[in-house]
């Protein structure tokens, strides 16, 4: 080995030395370098793990909240649903209470008319039997003379009512 040492000009003063730097060097790497770096590449690592962790939470969360809304906008339509088939039976029901009221309205309208209709009858029957009977008086006086009693005017009006009634 001597020989080789001094074919290749080793100087193993200068090799230990050279042995013993690359070992300080080699501990101050491992010291202040190598073993930082691990614990910061550890500690990444972690942080990317607990991001994955929280995204998959967070996708879960929206997976529910998403479903939350779907049946809510289920009940809501059934809600609805069930609001328009309220309103649509109080329709139907305030349909038919106003046609009862107009009905109603109408029959007092159609008493009412029939009332007129008698009154205006009985009031025209009257004018009529008024008329007849001036009628009558004014023929009587014309064709029987002048001398006529109020006795006989009555009984001469009261016979040509009778004969109106009966007619």
């Amino acid at each position: 080995m001597g020989d080789l040492v001094q074919k290749f000009g080793i100087q193993v003063s200068l090799l230990i030395a050279q042995v013993i730097n690359f070992g300080l060097v080699l501990f101050v790497l491992w010291k202040f370098a190598y073993t930082p770096l691990l614990k910061v590449m550890r500690e990444r690592r972690e942080k990317i793990a607990q991001s994955l962790a929280n995204a998959k939470a967070v996708e879960e969360k929206l997976a529910e909240a998403e479903r939350l809304k779907e049946q809510k906008l289920i009940e809501a339509r059934k809600e609805a649903q069930g609001i328009m088939e309220n309103v649509e039976k109080e329709t139907e029901h305030y349909r038919q209470e106003r046609l009862k009221e107009v009905d109603a309205e109408l029959q007092a309208i159609r008493a009412h008319a029939r009332v007129e209709i008698a009154t205006e009858k009985a009031q025209a029957l009257t004018e009529a039997k008024t008329e007849i009977v001036n009628l009558v008086i004014s023929a009587t006086q014309k064709v029987v003379p002048q001398g006529t009693t109020k006795d006989l005017d009555k009984k001469l009006v009261a016979e040509a009512v009778e004969e109106s009634k009966h007619a």
